[in-house]
């Protein structure tokens, strides 16, 4: 019996007041344990410690900022040095002329001769006469007679047709053309500088006494036009060029008619150059002088 009461005993054990193992039953905890426990630290935590000791600081707002500035200071340089040496190139000085190019008023007045006077320069010269002939020879109904170009920074060109200035192989202005001219004089009135009146032909062969080539018909066709601006149109004469250039500046083809039509022709051509200067009065009057027996 007294067997059986321990065996019973071992299955049950007698339990603690509050359900656990009795205190005899913990372990011991061992010195060396509650040691290291105290002084234990993070492994993350250290290392962002180490990471963020090593990290260089973000940088200061001011330095990207100089950078732009000194970005945008070259591009102004850049912008700078060009634009002072396009006005070099087109100066009178640069393309071997003497003196400036200058201007006054941009725009016509009553009192002026219209755009150009050498006080000062004129920005956009040339696109303005470029609009103003445009502008013109749609108001007065010329698109057939005369078409305007603009070369850029160079050059506007009125191309005046040649049939309808012309008889074929004359150098006799027609009566409508001189109409026609009249209008176109409205535009050449507007600067003081430089007319170039150039005469153009077809590739046929001229068979005249009065015109020995067609470089003859051309250059007396410009002349004819310049004449009627300078006598009746009473445009100054010292603006003048004349040149001719017989078939050898051909704009189209000349193995059709139609090109053949097209490259007769006259064109009136206005720049930003000076015109010649008049000698004085007092050397004309002594020159004359001088001849009389």
């Amino acid at each position: 019996m007294e067997k059986c009461d321990k065996s019973k005993q071992k299955k049950n054990p007698q339990k603690s007041p509050a359900g656990k193992q009795p205190s005899a039953a913990k372990k011991a905890v061992s010195p060396i344990s509650t040691c290291c426990h105290n002084n234990y630290h993070d492994p993350l935590t250290s290392d962002k410690t180490f990471k963020r000791g090593r990290m260089p600081r973000s940088p200061s707002w001011s330095v990207p900022w100089s950078d732009l500035m000194m970005t945008m200071f070259i591009l102004f340089v850049v912008l700078y040095a060009y634009q002072t040496a396009k006005k070099e190139f087109l100066s009178p000085a640069g393309m071997g002329g003497q003196g400036e190019v200058t201007f006054d008023s941009p725009l016509i007045e009553s009192s002026g001769r219209g755009l150009g006077d050498a006080a000062g320069p004129a920005e956009g010269f040339l696109e303005k006469m470029y609009d103003l002939s445009k502008q013109t020879l749609e108001d007065e109904d010329l698109r057939e007679f005369a078409s305007v170009e603009l070369v850029p920074d160079q050059t506007v060109r009125i191309i005046l047709t040649g049939d309808l200035l012309f008889d074929s192989g004359r150098t006799v202005l027609k009566k409508n053309a001189k109409e026609s001219l009249a209008k176109v004089a409205t535009i050449l009135r507007q600067t003081q500088y430089a007319i170039n009146v150039v005469g153009h032909t077809d590739d046929v062969p001229i068979h005249s006494q009065l015109y020995a080539s067609n470089w003859d018909l051309s250059a007396i066709r410009a002349s004819a036009v310049a004449r009627y601006l300078i006598d009746q149109m009473k445009i100054p004469a010292n603006q003048f060029y004349v040149t001719g250039h017989s078939h050898y500046l051909p704009r189209q083809s000349n193995e059709t008619a139609e090109g053949r039509a097209a490259n007769r022709r006259v064109e009136i051509v206005l720049s930003q150059e000076k015109p010649r200067s008049t000698p004085p009065a007092n050397t004309t009057t002594t020159q004359r002088t001088t001849r009389k027996p």
